[in-house]
């Protein structure tokens, strides 16, 4: 026996046992990243859900509710103003959070698709009275809303609101955040 071949014999094996280890290590980071990523999606949609479903966002989601009832065009209430800021404040926020790829579609899609369609139906004529002098604001509700809206009706259904149903609409916002 060659000490020479036996010496690469060996050096082949270590080669291919580092490998091996390198391979595994790179598996289990693999594996804690997607665990982290996760975990953080579910704290990401813990804390968004908390938001929606906090005291002072049914508050607004409530004013803003009334203020369309009783609305005569599309300028907000004095009282109005800073409930329908937030409101449209936290749509801004979703949206700005997916485009950046902190929240995935499907996230947002599963949890308010159906609200970003109705809500923008019916915030719709005040957002383009604002969009009148400032052409920028809002847009990426509007983005979310459409998308919504259109994958939607590509899976069947329809989450329209057209003018006729705001009565129905407004009534139930004013039910469920009441």
């Amino acid at each position: 026996m060659d000490l020479r071949s036996s010496g690469r014999d060996q050096s082949g094996f270590w080669s291919m046992a580092q490998f091996i280890v390198v391979v595994v290590t790179l598996f289990g980071i693999y594996r804690q990243l997607r665990a982290q990523s996760a975990a953080n999606a579910v704290h990401r949609m813990e804390a968004l859900q908390g938001l929606w479903n906090s005291e002072r966002m049914i508050h607004a989601r409530l004013t803003v509710a009334i203020w369309r009832k009783h609305a005569a065009g599309p300028s907000p209430s004095i009282e109005a103003q800073a409930a329908l800021g937030y409101l449209l404040g936290f749509f801004e926020n979703l949206s700005d959070l997916e485009e950046d790829g902190n929240l995935t579609w499907k996230e947002v899609y599963n949890s308010w698709g159906e609200l970003l369609v109705g809500h923008w139906a019916l915030l719709a004529p005040t957002i383009r009275e604002v969009q009148a002098s400032s052409p920028s604001t809002f847009t990426g509700f509007e983005r979310l809303a459409r998308r919504a809206e259109e994958e939607a009706r590509r899976r069947g259904d329809d989450w329209s609101v057209p003018e006729s149903q705001f009565p129905e609409y407004i009534e139930t916002e004013i039910g469920r955040n009441t």
